[in-house]
């Protein structure tokens, strides 16, 4: 690419911006009007200003004058040379001292002598750069663009990155999902000569209530969430669990306090089967703990909406099937379900086992090719004939040989079992981590979840799923 694509929607974006903002307006002011043309309430009108900063467009309301949306534009570099050559000239065209030039480029590098950061999307101009010089993105982190992302219980349907939480942690550190900074605007001026300026304060941890979700100003558009501080730190977790290994050995101080480091820190990092002696369990419990908590939060609460749906008090207070759901080991034959080696087919690899040598060690792009539907249908295939011709059939024998579906014989003679269209696939190399204890139900999962672990590897020592009856 000559840049011309990037040429060409830098000049089309400020008319683009200006007809939405246009378009916006027109519509508030539609929307604010009854039928019969009398004023409900009074509309805001949006305005496009083209770099009111040297750093980014702006878009305000006529409603909030201190609340408007900086728009960035971002270019793709291929090295730090291409980088340098934006930010070493200063808008008059003289050349930057070379000391702030070093330091910008530090920054980006983190101290690395090589390119092995780029290719990389940084902002297309000086100033920006110059503020946040780690406040850019791999390829890989940035795309493919997801559009599932939600503000809240406000917006839903919000693009942003493929991968998330690891360029929030190179841009603002180890513990921004468990501090804050108080930042305050000097609005005005103190004395002639003064400016405004953003002075920072102390660095606080957040407390529970500002982790909850985002609501409406108006109690009546309110709505119900389960987000807080546990299904965060969860899917921090998850998240992290799907990045590059050596980001996680190098960032350990966000994780110190979760459950999987706590226990490599009792065991000494060791290989081999843990001991559950006292001691282990007793620094496992707050974790335990926390999951029984949450466990038990969810079934109140989802009993409370079957109530409510139903207009009586549901009788339910467990997980149905108790018998099925106790934890049993069982056999299958790999040759007529090759998941293993199908899966490593798949993501071409020759032994799973061994996935930890490989050179691509960022898992979005490692197991890239199972978001092919073609490139995963071979898979996909023996998964379902898995499910449907073994696991099924075992459960659906034991449930027999326990009568259980005796008591609804007379109600139906027919059997309904659903299941995951596409498996749960964790790879969790030398030196990460799993999920901590948790409920599969906090995830919005059925209260009749039956889970099978399926082990594609070789499982011993501390490589192996653990289970407590």
């Amino acid at each position: 690419d000559d840049g011309s694509n990037y040429r060409h929607a830098l000049e089309k974006l400020p008319d683009l911006l200006r007809e939405k903002s246009k378009q916006r307006s027109i519509e508030e002011a539609a929307s604010a009007k009854r039928g019969n043309g009398t004023k409900l309430r009074t509309p805001a009108t949006y305005m496009y200003k083209r770099r009111p900063w040297p750093g980014c467009d702006r878009v305000k309301s006529s409603l909030a004058s201190r609340v408007w949306i900086d728009i960035f534009i971002m270019q793709r570099y291929e090295s730090i040379q291409d980088v340098l050559k934006v930010i070493s000239v200063k808008d008059n065209g003289q050349a930057q001292p070379q000391e702030y030039i070093d330091g910008i480029a530090s920054a980006i590098m983190s101290g690395s002598t090589s390119d092995s950061i780029f290719p990389l999307y940084h902002f297309d101009n000086r100033k920006a750069i110059e503020l946040w010089p780690r406040e850019y993105f791999l390829p890989n982190e940035l795309f493919p663009i997801k559009k599932t992302f939600s503000f809240g219980p406000l917006v839903k349907s919000v693009a942003g990155p493929a991968a998330a939480v690891q360029p929030l942690l190179r841009f603002f550190g180890d513990d921004c999902f468990t501090h804050y900074v108080r930042t305050e605007h000097t609005r005005g001026k103190k004395k002639k000569g003064d400016t405004t300026s953003w002075e920072e304060g102390e660095k606080l941890p957040l407390s529970d209530e500002q982790y909850e979700t985002v609501q409406h100003s108006r109690i009546q558009k309110r709505v119900w969430s389960k987000h807080n501080r546990t299904r965060l730190e969860e899917y921090l977790a998850t998240s992290l669990n799907q990045t590059d290994v050596e980001v996680l050995v190098d960032s350990p101080k966000e994780r110190t306090n979760w459950f999987g480091a706590t226990v490599r820190t009792h065991t000494a990092d060791s290989p081999d089967q843990p001991n559950f002696d006292k001691a282990l369990r007793e620094v496992m419990e707050p974790h335990v703990a926390k999951a029984r908590l949450k466990r038990e939060q969810c079934e109140q609460e989802l009993l409370g909406m079957i109530s409510v749906k139903n207009g009586n008090v549901p009788s339910l207070t467990i997980a149905p099937y108790p018998t099925i759901r106790s934890e049993r080991p069982f056999l299958y034959d790999v040759d007529s379900f090759p998941l293993h080696t199908i899966l490593a087919d798949t993501i071409g690899v020759d032994d799973l086992s061994l996935l930890h040598e490989h050179p691509i060690k960022d898992k979005r792009m490692l197991l890239f090719s199972l978001l092919d539907r073609d490139a995963r249908k071979r898979f996909h295939q023996c998964y379902d004939a898995f499910v449907t011709t073994f696991c099924i059939p075992l459960l659906h024998s034991i449930a027999m040989s326990q009568s259980i579906f005796a008591a609804s014989a007379a109600v139906s003679t027919s059997i309904t079992y659903r299941y995951q269209a596409f498996p749960c696939i964790r790879v969790i190399r030398p030196g990460e981590f799993s999920i901590g204890p948790h409920c599969d139900i906090a995830y919005g999962h059925s209260i009749g979840n039956i889970n099978f672990h399926i082990p594609l590897t070789p499982a011993f020592g501390t490589n192996a799923l653990y289970v407590e009856g």
